[in-house]
C-alpha cells in the first residue's frame, strides 16, 4: 500500500532532515575547532619549551589552562614553566590541579611529591601525593619506597611496618625495603633531627612532626647528656601523651623507659588507658608480657611474649625478652634456642646499620635477612624476598648459619 503524503507533510520531513544535519555538521565543525584549537596550544608551547622561553611559555599554557582547565598537558607545561622560573610554589599548585585520569598523572605527581618533601619542606603533603599515587596505580614503587622513607625518618614505625609489607604483598618493594624488618627497634637517621627540625619551620604545629622531634631527640645517643636530659624528655614525653593519647610511638616510647626504670605503677596506668589499637602492636604486647613477669604471672607472660613475636616475627628484642621468660620457667633449652635467634637478628641489625649504603644492601646482607626471616618464622617475609633473591622459596624450619655476614 503506497503512502499518502501530502506536500505539507514532506516539507516538515525535510525541516526536520535539515535541522538533524546542520546540528551533527555545527557539533563536528566544534569538534574539529576544539581539536585544532588544542593542537595550536601544545605546537606553542612545545615551541616555546624547545627554545627555552619560559615567559612564554607561562603565558601560552595559562591560556590554555584557561580555556581548557581540565587538560593534563595544559597544567604540566604551565608547571614546567614556573619550575623553570623558579616558582615552586607555583610549580606545585599547577602540578596538583592535573586530573587524576590524565594519562601523564603518576609521573607528574611523583615530581610534586619531591618538591613538597624538598625543597617545600611540606612532607605531610608529600605524604598525601604519595597516597594519591598509590590510588592511581598501587605498584608505583617510588611512591611506597618515599612512604617508606619518611615514615623511617620521624620514627613512625607502626605506619613504616605496614607499609613495607603492603609494598611487599604489591611486589612493588624495592629490595632495600626488607632491611627495615631489622632496623626497625633502633633505626636513627643521621640527618633525621635536621630534617624534622627543617619541616617544623613550615609547619610548626604537625603532631607527627612534634612527635619525631621528640622520639628522635630522646633515642639518639649523640644527643644523651645525663640524668636530667633523660629526666626532661621523659617530661616531654609525658606531656605528649596527654596531647595525643592515641599516638603508639609516643606511648610505646613511654613504656619502655618506665619499665627500664622498673616504675610498675606507672606501667600499670599506661597499660590501662591504652588505646584500642594497642592491641594491635607488637611493642605493646612485649610491655605487658613484662608487666606479667614482674607481678609473678608467668603463663600469662609468656603469651603475652609470643603474641609480640606473631604480630612483628623479626623483632628480636621480642625474642630476647621471651628468652628471658622462658628460663625464668626452667625451659633451658627453649630458651637457649629464643636467644640464638635474638643474638642472630642483633648482629644482623649491627652489620645493617653500619653499612654506609644499603640501597642496595649486599648480598651476604639479603641472604642473611631471609635466613633469619625463616628462622622467625615470618613466612611471608622469607616466601617474597626468597622470590626476589632466588625465584623459589626458602626451606622450612630453623637456620642460623654462621657465614652469613661473610
Amino acid at each position: 500500500m503506497a503512502a499518502n503524503w501530502s506536500s505539507r507533510t514532506v516539507r516538515w520531513v525535510l525541516f526536520v532532515i535539515l535541522t538533524i544535519a546542520m546540528g551533527v555538521s555545527l557539533t563536528w565543525g566544534t569538534v574539529l575547532w576544539k581539536r585544532h584549537k588544542t593542537s595550536e596550544f601544545d605546537r606553542r608551547c612545545r615551541e616555546s619549551r624547545a627554545q627555552s622561553n619560559w615567559h612564554d611559555l607561562a603565558v601560552v599554557s595559562e591560556q590554555w589552562t584557561q580555556w581548557q582547565p581540565a587538560s593534563g598537558d595544559a597544567w604540566v607545561m604551565r608547571a614546567l614553566a614556573a619550575d623553570e622560573s623558579g616558582d615552586l610554589i607555583a610549580t606545585a599548585d599547577f602540578l596538583e590541579r592535573v586530573p587524576v585520569d590524565y594519562q601523564g598523572a603518576v609521573p607528574a605527581f611523583l615530581e610534586l611529591s619531591a618538591l613538597y618533601f624538598d625543597p617545600l619542606r611540606r612532607p605531610i603533603d608529600g605524604v598525601r601525593t604519595c597516597e594519591r599515587i598509590l590510588s592511581i596505580n598501587p605498584e608505583i614503587v617510588a611512591a611506597h619506597e618515599r612512604l617508606c622513607h619518611y615514615f623511617a625518618m620521624t620514627l613512625q614505625r607502626d605506619r613504616l611496618l605496614k607499609q613495607v609489607r603492603e609494598s611487599i604483598r604489591l611486589r612493588a618493594e624495592t629490595v632495600d625495603a626488607y632491611s627495615y624488618f631489622l632496623t626497625l627497634p633502633d633505626l636513627i637517621f643521621s640527618d633525621a633531627l635536621p630534617s624534622v627540625n627543617s619541616w617544623l619551620e613550615v609547619t610548626p604545629d604537625e603532631p607527627t612532626l612534634v612527635i619525631a622531634s621528640a622520639l628522635i631527640r630522646t633515642r639518639d645517643e649523640s644527643l644523651k647528656s645525663g640524668n636530667e636530659y633523660e629526666a626532661a624528655m621523659t617530661a616531654e614525653l609525658k606531656t605528649l601523651h596527654d596531647r595525643f593519647p592515641e599516638n603508639l610511638e609516643v606511648l610505646t616510647t613511654l613504656l619502655e623507659i618506665i619499665s627500664r626504670d622498673g616504675d610498675l605503677e606507672q606501667v600499670e596506668e599506661l597499660l590501662e588507658q591504652a588505646p584500642a589499637n594497642a592491641r594491635e602492636d607488637y611493642r605493646m604486647w612485649r610491655f605487658r608480657s613484662w608487666h606479667h613477669s614482674v607481678t609473678g604471672n608467668e603463663d600469662e607472660a609468656e603469651k603475652a611474649a609470643r603474641e609480640s613475636i606473631r604480630l612483628n616475627p623479626m623483632d628480636w628484642h621480642s625474642w630476647q625478652h621471651l628468652s628471658g621468660i622462658l628460663r625464668q620457667q626452667d625451659q633451658p633449652e627453649a630458651a637457649a634456642e629464643a636467644q640464638a635467634t635474638a643474638m642472630f637478628g642483633k648482629d644482623l641489625q649491627g652489620v645493617i646499620l653500619a653499612l654506609d649504603d644499603t640501597n642496595p644492601p649486599p648480598r651476604s646482607v639479603l641472604d642473611g635477612i631471609l635466613d633469619y626471616a625463616a628462622t622467625c618464622g615470618d613466612t611471608f617475609v622469607a616466601e617474597h624476598l626468597s622470590r626476589r633473591l632466588h625465584g623459589t622459596r626458602p626451606d622450612p624450619g630453623r637456620n642460623i648459619p654462621a657465614d652469613w655476614a661473610k
